[in-house]
């Protein structure tokens, strides 16, 4: 994001993305029980 919260920052998420826990294109979040986007699943289905 960039400083208004709002606006999503393209170059710095591209930079970063490739570190963050993905699996089967989905990424991983650390909730064990809520799913916290569209793109993603729970620490514990993973």
């Amino acid at each position: 994001m960039l400083d208004d919260f709002t606006t999503w920052d393209t170059e710095k998420y591209e930079f970063v993305k490739e570190v963050l826990w993905q699996k089967d294109g989905k990424f991983i979040c650390l909730d064990h029980e809520i799913p916290l986007g569209k793109n993603v699943i729970t620490l514990s289905d993973y």
